[in-house]
């Protein structure tokens, strides 16, 4: 599984948690977490939320609260990408208030190539900030329902 498969799995995810439409953030940022540097992926959705024993059970595969047969292996493929590449997956829910899944994966050593012939990475291409949210479209084959995603 790749990074943009695992971010689309929990994008996917947020929006089967959303029946009546709502809005599906994403971001990346750098953190630290216990002197390591981090790359933080956050995506957060508006939807129905989960009970703190629905979460606890979220990464067990198989499981899943969208009926029998539908699904279970989204976010247990989820959690082994991460510890695979040395990270780690949590969950943030509240039940009626939607959910945040944060994914942290250890950022590249600085100068180093993720350690590819020991050749210096190139320059990083300077990030503007401040600027304003992007937006982008939606395909669905669901119904339009009037809300914002």
């Amino acid at each position: 599984m790749s990074l943009q498969n695992t971010v689309l799995n929990l994008v996917f995810n947020a929006r089967d948690a959303m029946p009546d439409g709502g809005l599906i953030s994403i971001g990346a940022a750098a953190a630290v977490q216990s002197h390591a540097a981090l790359i933080e992926f956050r995506v957060e959705d508006s939807g129905i939320g989960m009970t703190q024993e629905t979460v606890a059970r979220a990464f067990e595969p198989f499981f899943t609260t969208k009926g029998k047969g539908l699904g279970g292996v989204g976010l247990p493929m989820v959690k082994h990408f991460a510890e695979a590449h040395g990270g780690h997956v949590e969950i943030e829910s509240t039940l009626g208030s939607g959910t945040i899944v944060i994914l942290r994966l250890p950022a590249a050593p600085s100068g180093i190539d993720a350690g590819q012939n020991d050749q210096p990475a190139p320059s990083p291409t300077p990030v503007k900030t401040g600027s304003p949210p992007s937006r982008c479209s939606l395909v669905s084959d669901r119904p339009l329902t009037g809300h914002v995603w």
